[in-house]
């Protein structure tokens, strides 16, 4: 109440402003001591680890594009910044909106309960604190210029900066109203359309002007999902639920690969256990037309780099995936070998969110991922894209290693329940920042194409 009455403050970034500029101190009863402590804790609070995975933005922004949209003054909404870049964690939610009238959807906007405070309000943006922890940006345009416009909210800087670089050279306005789409803004500086994953300044507009970008990898490409969990372990679902939702997205097959028995704290299976799944799996095959569940497990790899269950029951499996769920604080050598150690086994097939991150949580575990790579190609072993959003691992720069070296990937969900499948997409778009075509992904594959390649 004191630095509002003082000094009008209504708002973090004015507090902010005002501790900056020693403003705070000046008033009775605060100190430098105080002073400096309201700015640490505001330090802490918007720091740069301020940061929500890509599931929660794409839901808080879908949200407010319905919110837009009931507007009758809205033409075109669209989301930009590093969420439309498809970023692994989001620092800020940006919006861009064309209409000739913006103050009802900011004051709609500004009432809505996820909204903490609004840091900037002028005819044209309107920018809000969430409870989040991260802000939301709203850009109002014309939608004569929302398609420039477009192009350069997206970003990202070094992207932008090369394709006015290249307009310069060709006398060509990025800014010219009369470009009605960002495919035209591309046509005009004669490139074929970028999609915003990889608007990363690094080698596209290159590539582009070469006619070499990547093809697209799609979320219609997809054919099936290697990796999932049921009932039997930690899963939220039956096989035969399971089965029946990836029937229902146009998938022609799915391989449950529950966890093995080291890790009790997930319901690892024994053997007796496996061997019953494998009973129900074919009765599960049995009730189902055009559709094949495949039997897997996710098998522990252990300290040594032995795995979780011996050779012969692995033999019996369709797809084997291997995955590391301790030890996480082994030297780099050593966790090194130990994955080597379990790629050499000729029973595995795919090795699972291969550095073991979670995003915004725990980093990866020490690895020379490139050895890894190198080893995956050696013994033909597929290497995961986790499209969980708090993994995507493995990371759009391993990928782009993985596919130099000729690695074949799988996206998978590692679904725990029905609802989880739906983050194939975003493994989708992690494939596609890693430069992933459909002929890298084995999940493309026709399920006949797929056990031809296996075995």
């Amino acid at each position: 109440k004191l630095f509002h009455d003082e000094l009008g403050i209504e708002n973090l970034e004015a507090l902010k402003e005002a501790a900056d500029n020693r403003k705070l101190s000046k008033l009775s009863g605060v100190g430098a001591k105080t002073e400096f402590k309201i700015l640490d804790a505001i330090k802490k609070f918007k720091g740069k680890d301020q940061k929500v995975t890509l599931d929660l933005a794409t839901t808080v922004s879908e949200e407010l594009i319905n919110i837009c949209s009931r507007f009758k003054e809205v033409e075109k909404i669209e989301v930009v910044g590093g969420l439309r870049r498809k970023e692994e964690l989001i620092d800020d939610i940006d919006l861009l909106v064309a209409t000739n009238r913006s103050q009802p959807f900011m004051e709609t906007v500004q009432k809505l309960p996820l909204v903490t405070e609004v840091i900037k309000k002028s005819e044209d943006r309107l920018k809000v604190g969430s409870k989040l922890g991260v802000d939301i940006d709203i850009f109002f345009v014309s939608n004569s210029n929302f398609s420039t416009t477009l192009v350069l909210a997206t970003g990202n800087e070094g992207h932008y900066k090369q394709l006015s670089e290249l307009a310069k050279a060709k006398n060509c306005e990025l800014k010219e109203e009369a470009i009605t789409s960002e495919e035209k803004v591309y046509k005009a500086l004669d490139l074929p359309y970028i999609i915003p994953e990889i608007r990363t300044g690094d080698r596209e507009i290159e590539l582009a002007m070469n006619d070499d970008l990547p093809t697209v990898l799609k979320i219609e490409d997809i054919k099936g999902d290697l990796h999932m969990h049921t009932k039997w372990s930690d899963g939220g679902n039956t096989t035969y639920e399971m089965a029946v939702a990836c029937q229902e997205k146009g998938y022609e097959y799915l391989a449950v690969c529950d966890h093995s028995r080291s890790l009790g704290i997930a319901g690892g299976l024994s053997l007796d256990d496996l061997r019953k799944q494998m009973v129900e799996v074919d009765r599960v095959n049995e009730k189902l037309e055009n559709f094949q569940v495949l039997k897997g497990a996710e098998v522990d790899i252990l300290y040594n780099g032995d795995l979780d269950y011996p050779i012969d029951i692995l033999e019996e499996l369709d797809i084997v995936v291997a995955s590391i769920h301790s030890g996480f604080k082994q030297a780099e050598e050593q966790m090194t070998e130990r994955i080597l150690n379990a790629l050499e086994h000729d029973e595995v097939n795919i090795l699972a969110h291969p550095t073991g991150r979670l995003l915004g949580k725990r980093d990866g575990y020490a690895v020379d991922i490139k050895r890894v790579i190198s080893k995956a190609v050696e013994t033909d072993t597929i290497l995961e894209i986790n499209a969980s959003p708090e993994r995507l691992d493995l990371s759009s720069d391993n990928l782009r290693l993985a596919k130099e070296a000729g690695a074949k990937i799988a996206i998978n969900t590692d679904a725990h329940n029905i609802q989880q499948l739906e983050n194939m997409s975003f493994g989708v778009y992690n494939a596609r920042k890693g430069w992933i075509e459909p002929k890298d992904v084995v999940n493309t594959y026709s399920l006949s194409e797929l056990l031809a390649w296996i075995n």
